[in-house]
């Protein structure tokens, strides 16, 4: 009897478990309109391969500081599409930091680049931090004011704030 009471108590906490989990399982980022199509054209093995030869160009002692900040563009855009890759809300949310971290590497060495300055700003607009991503929008749009792609973010990422306002009201 006591064995028998013992496995319904095990049964009961792993079925009590695994619904605690499911309740507490997020869903998945979507990844944007301008991404969607770069992920189905490359597979997880030569992002894999790209990411290795990004870090390994890193650790080069004959690379210029222009050469760098490029090559921290790059894998800020490797680590971005592996982000959407993922199963899991918290891996695609270290990815998208790691793409930070790069990213702001790349725009320490060349701060006026737009293109680096987007990149940054299209990473903060994903992680939620639209304070950051819309300093950053403004100062691309500022350097390069007729790029339709940066544009075109900055506009979504000024809808998705007017949708949480309207939420919240």
């Amino acid at each position: 009897m006591k064995f028998l009471f013992g496995m319904l108590s095990v049964i009961w906490l792993v079925f009590g478990w695994g619904c605690y989990i499911a309740l507490r399982w997020e869903p998945t980022m979507k990844p944007p309109w301008h991404i969607e199509a770069k992920l189905n054209e490359i597979p997880a093995d030569l992002l894999e391969d790209r990411i290795e030869f990004a870090r390994i160009r890193l650790q080069s002692e004959d690379i210029t500081e222009m050469q760098r900040a490029y090559v921290h563009a790059a894998l800020a855009g490797e680590y971005l599409l592996k982000a959407y890759k993922q199963q899991s809300k918290k891996l695609q949310t270290a990815y998208l930091k790691l793409s930070l971290q790069h990213s702001l590497s790349a725009l320490t060495l060349i701060p006026d680049h737009p293109n680096f300055m987007y990149q940054a700003a299209d990473i903060y607009h994903q992680l939620k931090e639209y304070g950051m991503a819309e300093l950053l929008y403004a100062g691309a749009l500022k350097l390069d004011p007729n790029n339709a792609l940066i544009r075109r973010r900055y506009h979504d990422m000024v809808n998705e704030m007017d949708e949480l306002e309207e939420a919240k009201s």
